[in-house]
């Protein structure tokens, strides 16, 4: 019986040519394609120097030594220098890590987390005191 809708398919070289059919999940935010992470040849951008950050709120691109934005294919990983003094926070423009009116996810010394999201320059960082070092990849 046919609904009257094709199945889309690709085309895999390493099968042949044979054509795969292509399937779909839902999700909250719709439906997406279902795919296999097979990872990467080479990292998104070969330098990553530390992060500097202050007690001021900003986009990570800023903190870059050239100041670029950054695009990544899957996501950033950084890792708190372990000497670190105090927590770095992350998330929009609105982060904040001064005492009682924390907004973000906090990094501690010693801590690494894997963010998501494409754009260096989307991700703004704060730090509790000081100046905290955090170092990155582009992944």
């Amino acid at each position: 019986m046919s609904d009257g809708k094709s199945t889309p398919y690709v085309r895999v070289p390493s099968s042949g040519s044979k054509d795969a059919a292509v399937e779909g999940v839902e999700n909250d935010e719709g439906v997406g394609m279902l795919v296999s992470d097979v990872g990467r040849s080479s990292l998104s951008v070969q330098s990553c120097p530390v992060l500097s950050v202050t007690t001021t709120a900003n986009p990570a691109n800023l903190l870059n030594t050239s100041q670029a934005d950054v695009s990544a294919k899957r996501g950033f990983l950084f890792k708190a220098d372990s000497s670190n003094t105090g927590t770095v926070f992350f998330g929009g423009s609105s982060v904040n890590a001064a005492g009682g009116s924390e907004n973000g996810i906090p990094l501690s010394a010693g801590e690494s987390m894997f963010i998501e999201i494409t754009r260096l320059s989307a991700l703004w960082v704060d730090a509790s005191t000081g100046t905290q070092k955090i170092y990155w990849l582009a992944i």
